[in-house]
């Protein structure tokens, strides 16, 4: 006695069921499990025929569960529990099969048709016949089914998961790019030097340089703390601010305070360590202002003696977050060295980091170098005492040595 279902008319079904998701894709890759459930739901649909049907998805927020994502026009009865069962079993079943579990008790006839990952049944198809049972050949084509959707489940993830990678490599390079550019915007001064280490490919430090009046000049150091995407608009944002403020008669102190509060005004999580420097040549004053775990040391010739000066919590933080800052008289010879927390975060082969005090020993064992060798000097230092392959951290300093 033939089934229902006749072998020719299963396989047909399945072949249709086959034809129209590939067409309905026509190429492209759904962009997300949603996406492709809808089109798979679509297609699943000419497999039922006339028969009840039911697509569901397990999710697992807000709370562990499954979810319709669509159904026949009469809603099939189904317990959730025993939903649950052939999710887990992960293979198609059948009422006539020899591991019967049924959504309910109302139903005589049913075949489960998963998509999976390797692990789990992620989505599924769940019909049922009003008279008859459903074939060998019903569960066969259905086996099929299941596993062609099943592979092409899989390769849209791997497809989107590469996309998402190229995506994030393009983003990471765009950060780096804009690193760049403000390198090439390096001034050619006698007595300016910036020497960068941006090896560790985070994109998180900045080095920026504003001339203004006649011959001065303000000179930030920054550690940008975010995800790609914001930090690089981060950069690009600390870049448009101080080239604004510069042109204000502002102090180093004060440019800090607009800074931070604008910055905590801002969303997303997005903070800036800045060490400012404001150089009044005329009148041989430095302004130094600062946030975050940026560091700053100053070298006086005449006393030969040399201090750090530490800052408080990142602009952005909080609003009422203490500003350090100082005003120093300079002569020349005089030396400020200001540096991200990734060159006195860096950790030497005898396990300890080389700390703000060590940095500021080694600009006064150099003092005599240009302010060109002195920076370089520096980093190769770091470089020479380094754990090697433990350092990951932007490293930039940037040297005034007064004329």
């Amino acid at each position: 006695m033939l089934s229902y279902m006749s072998r020719h008319t299963a396989y047909e079904r399945a072949l249709n069921s086959i034809t129209r998701f590939y067409r309905e894709l026509d190429g492209s890759i759904p962009a997300s499990a949603r996406d492709f459930f809808v089109v798979a739901t679509s297609s699943l649909a000419q497999f039922a025929g006339d028969d009840l049907w039911m697509t569901a998805e397990r999710i697992r927020e807000p709370a562990p569960g499954f979810r319709t994502v669509q159904s026949s026009s009469r809603m099939l009865p189904f317990d959730a529990a025993s939903l649950a069962a052939l999710f887990a079993r992960n293979r198609c079943m059948s009422a006539d099969g020899r591991d019967v579990h049924s959504p309910s008790k109302d139903l005589k006839s049913w075949l489960f048709i998963p998509v999976s990952t390797k692990k789990e049944a992620v989505f599924a198809l769940f019909l049922t016949r009003r008279s008859g049972t459903y074939s060998k050949h019903d569960l066969h084509s259905a086996e099929l089914l299941s596993q062609l959707f099943s592979q092409a489940f899989r390769m849209v993830r791997i497809t989107n998961r590469k996309n998402r990678k190229l995506a994030e490599e393009t983003r990471h390079a765009m950060l780096i790019d804009t690193q760049r550019t403000f390198a090439r915007r390096d001034p050619d001064w006698s007595w300016y030097a910036c020497t960068r280490d941006y090896s560790g490919g985070t994109g998180s430090d900045a080095a920026l340089v504003y001339p203004f009046g006649q011959d001065n000049a303000l000179v930030c150091t920054a550690d940008v703390t975010a995800d790609d995407a914001d930090r690089q608009a981060g950069l690009l944002y600390l870049d448009t601010w101080f080239s604004i403020l510069v042109q204000t008669s502002l102090d180093a102190r004060s440019m800090i305070s607009r800074l931070n509060t604008d910055m905590v005004r801002r969303k997303g999580d997005c903070y800036a360590s800045v060490c400012l420097v404001r150089y009044i040549r005329s009148e041989n004053r430095i302004e130094i202002a600062g946030c975050g775990n940026t560091g700053c040391v100053v070298f006086c010739h005449a006393s030969m003696s040399v201090r750090v000066i530490e800052f408080g919590a990142a602009a952005g933080i909080a609003s009422d977050s203490a500003i350090v800052s100082e005003t120093v008289a300079v002569r020349p010879g005089d030396i400020i060295c200001a540096f991200t927390d990734g060159v006195s975060g860096t950790r030497k082969r005898n396990g300890d980091l080389f700390g703000l005090e060590e940095i500021a020993q080694i600009v006064k064992k150099h003092y005599f170098l240009s302010a060109n060798d002195l920076s370089a000097r520096i980093m190769t230092i770091l470089t020479e005492k380094e754990v090697s392959g433990v350092h990951s951290d932007d490293r930039t300093v940037q040297i005034i040595k007064v004329d």
